[in-house]
């Protein structure tokens, strides 16, 4: 009796065991069909699906390292880039050195505008993988991101000297020179790019600014129409082309080429404004009026353009119109009166604290010279006789041109402990003066 006991507890204990595995392997293939379609919203775009399947999958394994890449890189294909970060975040806690953990990491940083956080993942990912050049040009690239040009060119410069063919990285160098201001470097670098990559409509304009920035308008010229052989349809590097025909004093040539820039759908005020300076230097006034008129309606503190307009239009026969403009050009030119005052005043000050209290008193002179009605400019020269250069008997007449002049809103008194207004201070001073 007790052997068949024995006998039927252990049919019973296999039986049960049998189940469990049957029930672990059936759980099993469950999870990897669930894993197989979890892959699969992710291949046909349905993040929101692929999300939720995520985060049943990970109920019953919340360490599941690739489930959390997969939900991580969903959130992100999402628009949801904060919450993949945190994601992928958990996931590189589990596995710090995972290659797609950090370069996802590195993604998202940089999406959210996290640049220092995205440089410091991605400077270990080039730690774990110095040999893989990807990495290293991506941290490049970061530093970029963060016009860190110098570190940009430092970082890159290893790669062109092992392979100068290598034309990312050519213009990767020359934009770093470009900002840095390193203008050889940077016309060294595109011409080498061009070299592979000739008809770049990007780096042809850049370069053909280096051009026109060092005076070698010729250069520009001669770039822009190998390009323009290539697509004469480019209104942008057309308009490059004009310019440098029109520093060249082309002028007649220039216009034709403007003119082309506008029949291409170039409305931009560089383009009027040029093609009626084209005009204007040929002394087409009545051709150029017009489109110097639209470059002015495009920015109205342009004082060049409304000087140009203005004489191309009282040249035309548009007096009237001439005179506006040339009036309107001087109120461009001339600071507002108040605001000059100002800026005398405070000129004025800084020299007298710098020890040059003659300079200040010269500033403040001239200013008065041309506005003989500023009762404060009367005040501060005053000032200046009498405290920098101890010359009170200097300073009696403008303290009594200031009491003359001065508005009567500035004649009461301050209200305040230890302050008393430019009014009563200049009357008691004229009274110890004359005393």
């Amino acid at each position: 009796m007790k052997a068949e006991s024995k006998k039927g507890l252990f049919i019973l204990v296999f039986f049960i065991i049998s189940s469990i595995r049957v029930f672990a392997q059936d759980q099993d293939i469950r999870d990897k069909e669930l894993t197989v379609k979890l892959n699969q919203l992710m291949d046909s775009y349905q993040y929101s699906q692929a999300c939720l399947l995520a985060d049943h999958l990970l109920e019953k394994d919340s360490l599941n390292l690739e489930l959390l890449i997969l939900k991580g890189r969903a959130l992100a294909a999402d628009f949801k880039v904060q919450q993949a970060k945190d994601i992928f975040a958990k996931a590189y806690l589990l596995d710090s050195a995972n290659t797609v953990t950090l370069f996802e990491l590195v993604n998202a940083c940089r999406q959210l505008g996290d640049f220092k956080q995205a440089i410091s993942y991605c400077q270990k990912l080039v730690d774990i993988y110095p040999e893989n050049s990807f990495f290293t040009i991506q941290l490049a690239n970061l530093f970029y991101s963060t016009d860190d040009f110098r570190t940009t060119k430092e970082i890159l410069l290893p790669f062109y000297r092992q392979d100068s063919m290598n034309s990312y990285v050519l213009k990767q160098l020359a934009n770093s020179c470009n900002e840095l201001l390193q203008v050889d470097s940077a016309v060294q670098f595109y011409e080498k790019y061009l070299d592979i990559v000739p008809y770049d409509a990007g780096i042809t304009g850049k370069l053909t600014n280096l051009f026109i920035r060092k005076r070698n308008y010729e250069a520009g010229l001669c770039l822009t129409e190998m390009y323009l052989a290539h697509d004469s349809s480019n209104a942008g590097i057309l308009k490059l082309n004009a310019y440098c025909s029109y520093l060249l004093k082309e002028y007649e040539t220039a216009a034709q080429k403007f003119s082309k820039c506008i029949a291409l759908g170039d409305e931009s005020k560089f383009t009027s404004k040029y093609l009626g300076l084209s005009f204007y230097r040929q002394e087409i006034y009545d051709l150029a009026e017009p489109w110097l008129r639209q470059a002015y309606q495009a920015d109205t503190a342009d004082a060049e353009v409304c000087f140009y307009y203005g004489v191309s239009a009282y040249r035309s026969a548009l007096t009237d119109t001439g005179i506006v403009y040339l009036e309107k050009t001087l109120n461009l030119l001339m600071p507002d009166p108040k605001f000059l005052n100002t800026l005398y005043i405070e000129l004025a000050g800084a020299y007298s604290e710098y020890g040059q209290p003659d300079t200040a008193l010269i500033i403040l002179k001239s200013a008065f010279e041309d506005n003989p009605t500023n009762a404060t400019l009367a005040f501060k020269i005053a000032y200046q006789y009498d405290y920098y250069l101890r010359k009170p008997s200097m300073a009696l007449p403008y303290y009594k041109e200031f009491l003359r002049i001065c508005p009567e809103s500035e004649k009461q008194e301050l209200n305040l402990p230890q302050q008393r207004s430019y009014y009563s201070f200049a009357l008691n001073r004229v009274k110890e003066i004359i005393h």
